[in-house]
């Protein structure tokens, strides 16, 4: 039996494997198929506001400086993929101890806490068999607060007797000919859909692992069986066509997740051995985006904090959509940033900075000044290694002297870790992160003063 080949990486570093052309072509031929299929996104992203992978490749044919040669670097993407020969292999550069400090400043769960051991955490497969789940239930128990979600059905009867109205058309035939009559009323019924999807997503979970449900979540299972759901699948238009009374609003968030779990085939078929075998990844730039949307949205409870999609140039050719990840408004004051899951060493030689980043964040500035907006603060955030060596007083745009907008490159000094099963290093992570997530969030208040 062939031994199996491991092509490795550090998301956003470089692969590691021998120099011959041969050794080169599982990772190029995956490169090549690399597409959304293979990703689980932790966020609904609508269909304008997917990731373009031509230009954001799975990796980069890149100059390796330090070994000056060509070689390919590792983008985004965090996983692994497994043929009959090779595994390739991209793994958090921060450590998963980091990656799942992220997931719980996200999803508000303790996944530290609730998993003392954590001998197995260093695989995608631990994500994805064991938090995965655990996000999924919090989230169902943390919906169901007035009952599962129900529509108003137009239930028709037909016999001697009447069941709210009489629909006189539809009488008129089966009264000459059988002496019946036809009517009609509306009842609450479960949303099909809606419990559809749960139901599904629920047999796609447990068929890996068993879930331990809360009280609220079993309620909820056990509406959803009571009311006898036909097995049949579910649209993407039928998915997109789901509308939510207001007091059912809060079932948004695991229905959209039970979605994604739904649609990753990869990941609902784990077990499978054919073709490519299991293969699933996940986007750091978006956990990115989404822990600082969290972060934000905990210590700024005063203001309204989104990711909004914005059209502009309607009705023309060549309208389109500009999408800031995180836009802070109060009255008239506008904060933005762009979250940027890339290296920055803060080294003007290394141009950390991308040409297409400077000048999209700016683009949004642009918009909302053009809106009558105060836009006091703008910048790209991005995950740190070190400290900022940034002055403590951010430059105005441009580097003018107009007063008006703060233009600032920061981030977070996320902890560098290798993996532990010890709890004792695995809390001091924990303080570590907390500690430069308090210094982001005074700076950021500082610079709003």
């Amino acid at each position: 039996m062939a031994k199996e080949k491991i092509i490795s990486a550090k998301d956003c570093n470089f692969f590691n494997y021998s120099s011959t052309k041969k050794d080169l072509e599982p990772l190029e031929s995956f490169i090549k198929s690399f597409s959304r299929d293979k990703v689980f996104s932790f966020s609904n992203r609508t269909r304008d506001n997917v990731v373009d992978y031509e230009a954001a490749p799975f990796a980069t044919w890149e100059k390796d400086k330090e070994k000056n040669e060509w070689n390919w670097r590792a983008g985004r993407w965090v996983g692994e993929n497994n043929d009959t020969n090779t595994k390739i292999i991209v793994e958090p550069r921060f450590g998963y101890i980091t990656l799942f400090i992220m997931l719980e400043e996200i999803f508000s769960i303790n996944i530290l806490k609730d998993h003392k051991d954590l001998s197995h955490s260093n695989s995608i497969n631990f994500i994805f068999r064991q938090i995965i789940p655990l996000i999924w239930e919090r989230q169902l128990g943390n919906a169901n607060r007035y009952g599962f979600p129900r529509n108003n059905n137009k239930i028709y009867y037909k016999g001697s007797k009447i069941k709210g109205n009489i629909d006189i058309r539809k009488s008129i035939i089966p009264f000459f000919k059988d002496n019946k009559i036809v009517s009609f009323c509306y009842e609450k019924q479960i949303d099909t859909t809606i419990a559809s999807i749960i139901q599904k997503a629920y047999q796609i979970l447990s068929k890996h692992r068993k879930i331990n449900l809360s009280d609220n979540s079993l309620n909820v299972i056990n509406a959803i069986n009571m009311a006898h759901i036909p097995n049949k699948t579910i649209t993407e238009v039928e998915y997109q066509s789901i509308q939510y009374k207001s007091i059912y609003q809060s079932y948004k968030n695991v229905v959209d997740f039970s979605w994604q779990i739904i649609k990753n085939h990869n990941f609902s078929n784990q077990d499978n051995k054919s073709t490519n075998g299991f293969s699933c990844w996940i986007d750091m730039a978006e956990i990115w985006e989404l822990t600082l949307l969290n972060i934000l949205k905990k210590e700024f409870p005063d203001w309204n904090i989104e990711s909004p999609q914005i059209k502009v140039y309607e009705d023309t050719f060549f309208a389109r959509h500009i999408i800031p990840d995180i836009v802070m408004t109060k009255q008239d004051d506008v904060v933005i940033f762009d979250a940027k899951w890339k290296k920055m060493r803060f080294d003007k030689n290394k141009k950390d900075v991308d040409r297409e980043d400077f000048f999209q964040i700016h683009t949004y500035i642009s918009y909302y000044q053009n809106l009558g907006k105060n836009v006091i603060i703008a910048g790209l955030l991005y995950p740190l290694e070190e400290t900022p060596t940034e002055p403590n007083i951010p430059p105005y745009l441009f580097g003018l002297e107009n007063k008006e907008v703060k233009f600032i490159i920061s981030g977070i000094i996320l902890p560098k870790t290798e993996d532990s099963n010890k709890s004792e290093k695995r809390k001091n992570i924990q303080e570590e992160f907390n500690k430069n997530k308090s210094s982001f969030i005074e700076s950021l208040k500082q610079y709003l003063s």
